[in-house]
């Protein structure tokens, strides 16, 4: 037993001390850092979180909704023509339920 833990915990404090690869340093880092550990971002699969690019409206309101929303949003698509069940019809639906957007 204490084998599995002395191997399992090096790699639980790895997982807990993950950061993006691109913002080391980053003049924001701890702040981008506070909200990916709140689950607010992710960040792109290639470990990177792109400060400076710009995103998109369905990026937007995901971010925004996941700072403030704390009601379920499952199941929330085809609020509009082109808002089918892509990974952000969830958010803009319920955005658009809670007359954020229109």
């Amino acid at each position: 037993m204490k084998r599995i833990l002395l191997f399992l915990l090096p790699a639980f404090f790895a997982l807990q001390a993950y950061s993006f690869s691109d913002i080391n340093q980053y003049q924001y880092k701890t702040e981008i850092e506070f909200i990916k550990d709140q689950g607010v971002v992710e960040g792109y699969e290639d470990g990177s979180y792109r400060p400076d690019q710009l995103i998109n409206r369905a990026e937007f309101t995901k971010i925004i909704l996941e700072s403030v929303q704390t009601q379920d949003m499952e199941g929330q698509k085809g609020c509009f023509p082109d808002v089918k069940d892509q990974w952000f019809a969830r958010y803009v639906c319920t955005a658009k339920n809670l007359a954020v957007v229109k």
